[in-house]
């Protein structure tokens, strides 16, 4: 992985590490970034998994919500290709 996230108490996320591809969800490519950094926008998560350059939330009303790279469409078929730097629905599930 090049970067971690946590899910926090109150169903906030943070992440750390490289934000090349959009993987810290911040809204912007960026470097890497050492401290944890709020996800923008997502809140009521009860669940998350990081993938290789990519995150994927679960919040509380069944929404699945992905952010980072998604050159070979592994966040969604329904989604642009490319950096995803903000928390998107994805629709198909």
């Amino acid at each position: 992985l090049t970067h971690s996230c946590a899910l926090r108490s109150d169903g906030t996320v943070r992440c750390w590490g490289d934000g090349s591809l959009g993987q810290l969800g911040r809204g912007s490519v960026e470097a890497s970034r050492a401290n944890a950094l709020p996800v923008t926008g997502l809140s009521d998560v009860v669940d998350i998994s990081c993938g290789g350059w990519f995150t994927c939330a679960l919040t509380s009303s069944a929404e699945v919500y992905c952010w980072g790279d998604n050159s070979t469409r592994q966040i969604g078929s329904l989604v642009t290709e490319g950096a995803i730097s903000t928390p998107t629905r994805i629709p198909e599930l």
